[in-house]
């Protein structure tokens, strides 16, 4: 009989942590390099845990990297409907030479751009 919490025979049992696992055995698993799993961190800002230069994944990390590594699904063809299909092939914006964003453009340089003066190609001697 055990005497935990003052109850004969109650056994309170501490849950097993979930182990924690190192850059190259993460690497390993996900089939990456080891340089390119640090550099993926390093770019998402993942939480992992960092002890100097080791880092180490625990249940959180190991979530955050399957989280970061999907991407959202394209959806399918049969789901994008006829309107949307529609609205793509006729665009509101105009195409031409005289589009708006061709006369901001061209705004744009003569503002940004001054023209230079032409050099006289006379000699001053005379």
């Amino acid at each position: 009989m055990s005497d935990d919490a003052g109850q004969p025979g109650l056994f309170l049992r501490q849950p097993t942590p979930d182990p924690i696992l190192t850059l190259a055995e993460v690497a390993a698993r996900y089939r990456f390099t080891e340089r390119w799993l640090r550099d993926f961190i390093r770019a998402k800002h993942l939480p992992v845990l960092h002890t100097g230069r080791q880092i180490r994944f625990d249940a959180v990390a190991l979530n955050a990297l399957d989280q970061a590594l999907r991407r959202p699904a394209k959806p399918a063809a049969a789901e994008i409907s006829a309107v949307a299909l529609s609205s793509l092939a006729r665009s509101a914006f105009p195409r031409g030479r005289g589009s708006a964003y061709e006369r901001a453009l061209s705004l744009l340089a003569s503002i940004t751009t001054p023209k230079r003066s032409a050099k006289s190609r006379r000699s001053t001697r005379g």
